[in-house]
């Protein structure tokens, strides 16, 4: 999944930090991607890293807390979900 998504963004005129990490006073989080300028991240949500639902909650929590706007995308969403991702970084 990751695979396909850095080569659907490779095309996109800004490129984002992959597994970029933002540290929050009392934990920290690690974003798929993130395109800092534009305050904008993905999560690429597969079943190998959020394999409970307190693991996907936790994760919420902490993506609110940064203040980015974050895009969680599963790999059913993909296309669509860089297409309308494409216009917002532009």
């Amino acid at each position: 999944m990751e695979i396909r998504f850095h080569t659907l963004v490779a095309a996109f005129p800004h490129q984002p930090e992959f597994n970029a990490s933002i540290v929050l006073p009392n934990d920290y989080v690690e974003l798929d991607a993130l395109w800092r300028e534009q305050k904008i991240a993905v999560e690429l949500d597969s079943r190998t890293f959020h394999l409970t639902q307190a693991a996907f909650e936790r994760n919420r929590r902490l993506f609110i807390a940064t203040g980015i706007h974050t895009i969680r995308l599963t790999d059913a969403q993909m296309d669509e979900g860089v297409r309308d991702l494409r216009k917002l970084v532009a």
